[in-house]
């Protein structure tokens, strides 16, 4: 009788936890419109400008939580120089965009032209040889001091920028994230200006600086804080914030886990999904290290079509070859069902690879973090994700490479955020 007991208090206490995370997605997606909504609103009062454009899109994944995305406007911080006749030797304007709240694609211009610091400009004469060699030294000189005013200003404007931005997401965790009324206690709030699945590809020639911005928080803390169990300086505190530049050094063993993961992923040698491209890396100071990679699982053959017969179902649509399968003329569903199964095996081997050769990284220090953004191969209703980012701390993969932690628990340690399914 007892042991009955116990079994039936277990079912209605599964059942109640099963029914507590099931999601009713009608009402997450009101709830992220309004919570949408919201955020905009918060960042608009932080600039004192109800009219200013800004837009931001929100995901939930389960398991995981919602992922609020700003406007990233990273690519358009950069400076260059545009010319204007009737200074000096074709005297140069020194143009450098700043975000400017209001304006679509977040950009306004701060123009400084060379001879700004003076209190008028001073008449040039045509000069030859060595006064002509001077003029121009002089007026390169200008146009440098010019510049570097310039990027001052647009680097105290991003700081702006981007601290309103940190200030506005984090009110909105701690005030308004319980907008999200059936977000589970151990999932998370993140509002951050990176891309869905982080794309981007790193510009080396670009001595322009991209800001990576983060903030954390847990619907567990917003409850607990809601309810007074804990206080307002106390929530402050469980707050993750990253907040840093990348750098435009390149390090040679960072180079060197690029080199060797993307030609471990050409379809030669791949037995799962490939890239056809470099896999791109991008150094963030005291934060770690991005990789970026594109994985595709096959390539598009030709249409087969019977012009005779249109309505032959059998003889219309794409036919696919799978390079790492030595696979050819499959259709789409039978290309379908192949990635649906490579996919497990992908993810896992991806793990495998990433803690076997990071062991080459020797530059970042120990509570540095390795990243890894995946954009995972399309395949509409397969139910594969969107996007897989792998992430792990340095420290775990030194304490392999000391013998003081096994290949498995360090892959076990790996944390796993998917993207929407496809």
């Amino acid at each position: 009788m007892k042991n009955i007991i116990l079994i039936v208090i277990f079912l209605i206490s599964t059942t109640s936890s099963f029914s507590q995370t099931k999601i009713d997605q009608e009402r997450m997606d009101r709830d992220i419109e309004i919570a949408e909504n919201a955020l905009s609103t918060i960042i608009k009062q932080k600039f004192g400008n109800r009219s200013m454009w800004i837009e931001c899109k929100a995901t939930y994944t389960p398991g995981f939580g919602v992922t609020m995305r700003l406007p990233n406007d990273n690519h358009q911080w950069s400076y260059n120089y545009s010319y204007e006749k009737g200074f000096g030797f074709n005297g140069r304007t020194v143009v450098a965009p700043v975000p400017a709240v209001g304006v679509q694609g977040g950009n306004s211009v701060i123009v400084y032209r060379s001879g700004d610091d003076d209190d008028e400009e001073k008449p040039r004469k045509s000069s030859s040889g060595k006064d002509k060699e001077k003029d121009y030294k002089d007026s390169e000189k200008e146009r440098e001091k010019a510049f570097e005013k310039a990027q001052k200003s647009a680097d105290s404007a991003k700081a702006m920028y981007y601290g309103k931005m940190i200030d506005a997401s984090i009110e909105f965790i701690v005030d308004y994230g319980d907008l999200f009324s059936q977000l589970p206690a151990d999932e998370k709030i993140l509002i951050t200006n990176r891309g869905e699945g982080g794309r981007f590809y790193y510009d080396y020639n670009n001595k322009q600086k991209r800001m990576l911005v983060t903030v954390e928080g847990t619907k567990g803390d917003i409850t607990q804080y809601k309810q007074g169990k804990i206080n307002r300086d106390q929530i402050m505190k469980q707050i993750k914030i990253v907040n840093t530049e990348s750098t435009n050094e390149v390090e040679t063993d960072l180079e060197l886990l690029s080199s060797i993961l993307s030609r471990l992923y050409r379809s030669d040698l791949s037995k799962t999904f490939y890239t056809e491209e470099n896999i791109y890396y991008e150094r963030l100071k005291n934060f770690g290290v991005i990789y970026y990679m594109s994985a595709y699982s096959s390539n598009e053959q030709y249409r087969n079509v019977d012009r005779n017969n249109p309505d032959a179902s059998k003889d219309r649509g794409k036919l696919w070859s799978m390079p790492t399968q030595r696979l050819e003329g499959l259709t789409q569903e039978k290309r379908d069902k192949k990635v649906i199964e490579l996919y497990p095996q992908f993810e896992r081997e991806l793990k495998e690879n990433i803690v076997e050769y990071a062991q080459t990284v020797k530059s970042l220090k120990d509570d540095e973090m390795l990243v890894f953004n995946i954009q995972i191969t399309k395949c509409v209703g397969c139910n594969i994700p969107t996007n897989l980012e792998l992430s792990l701390k340095n420290s775990l993969v030194r304490k392999l490479a000391a013998g003081q932690a096994t290949k498995a628990e360090v892959v076990a340690a790996i944390n796993v955020k998917k993207g929407p399914d496809q």
